[in-house]
């Protein structure tokens, strides 16, 4: 049985590809990934929105996402950057970005 508020403690976000997202505010991150085929999703970081870098295999929770078929998939951020990136590759891929553990809740 659901009994928690999720909706008010997250702000969900388009993530472009290379367009950095600031977290400003929030203590966690994830990426919900769509894809319709075979696609890549990588992560970057930064202290800078212009300035990132590929997110090291021990920030992620769970893994760079390599799919082969079309489904969801879903890959978290756990590293201290302020901005955070997902770089996409293939077709008919989209992401959104769900940040978490508000400072200040309600999140609107």
């Amino acid at each position: 049985m659901v009994n928690k508020d999720l909706y008010n403690s997250i702000k969900v976000v388009e993530a472009k590809t290379d367009t950095a997202i600031d977290t400003s505010g929030f203590s966690s991150a994830v990426f919900a990934i769509t894809t319709t085929g075979t696609a890549t999703a990588k992560l970057y970081e930064g202290d800078k929105e212009d300035a990132l870098t590929e997110v090291k295999e021990d920030d992620y929770l769970g893994n760079a996402i390599t799919a082969d078929g079309a489904g969801v998939y879903k890959v978290g951020y756990r590293g201290n950057k302020r901005y955070v990136a997902v770089k996409l590759t293939g077709t008919g891929t989209t992401a959104l970005g769900i940040l978490g553990h508000a400072n200040l809740e309600p999140v609107k």
